[in-house]
């Protein structure tokens, strides 16, 4: 009688353990792997959004830490303010979030997707947002042209500053790429920017 009472006890301790299993996996999210990386919101890349593969991220400028999963194919966010809830999509390195709770569906974001700043990346055509007949073209020997402003340049990328040469002075920018947007902000003159777009 002892014997059948153990082994009717440690059936039941197994099923029991069984059902917390299969509870716990049917609750738990997934993790996106498109998803983990560094992203750059298109609007300043002050504000940067970081989905880690173990679960956890940082939205800087925003939220210091969140964890995140995907759940009904959304994204779950929760930080110490509360849980978000995002539909997104990704179109090559282009991602775009929005707000799924009742009366914050008007909150959108769209981010590219970090890219690392090399020499390399540079190298080609850019054309100023504001008039596309002032452009910087960029060759990989470290020449080029500002066409518009002078007709030579020569240019190093060194320590994540963008250095130009236009024959009259060394220009020093802090330059920053989302997507195909260049965006290049003074180191000599406060508040001077300006964006160029890939051509």
């Amino acid at each position: 009688m002892k014997k059948n009472h153990k082994i009717t006890k440690l059936l039941m301790l197994t099923l029991v353990g069984l059902f917390a299993v299969l509870f716990l996996t049917a609750c738990g999210g997934d993790i996106d792997e498109d998803l983990v990386g560094r992203w750059v919101w298109e609007g300043s890349p002050a504000y940067q959004l970081v989905f880690e593969a173990d679960g956890t991220g940082e939205w800087t400028g925003l939220i210091d830490s969140f964890e995140w999963e995907i759940r009904d194919e959304n994204i779950r966010m929760d930080d110490d303010e509360g849980r978000r809830t995002w539909s997104y999509t990704i179109e090559g390195d282009v991602l775009t979030i929005q707000r799924t709770e009742p009366g914050m569906q008007n909150e959108r974001w769209v981010y590219f997707r970090y890219v690392e700043l090399t020499t390399d990346v540079f190298v080609g055509t850019w054309a100023w947002n504001m008039g596309p007949e002032f452009q910087l073209i960029f060759e990989a020997d470290g020449t080029g042209e500002w066409v518009g402003v002078v007709d030579s340049i020569t240019w190093e990328f060194v320590n994540g500053e963008l250095r130009i040469d236009t024959g009259v002075m060394v220009e020093i920018w802090r330059p920053s790429i989302i997507g195909d947007i260049l965006l290049m902000e003074s180191l000599q003159e406060i508040g001077l920017e300006y964006v160029y777009i890939r051509q």
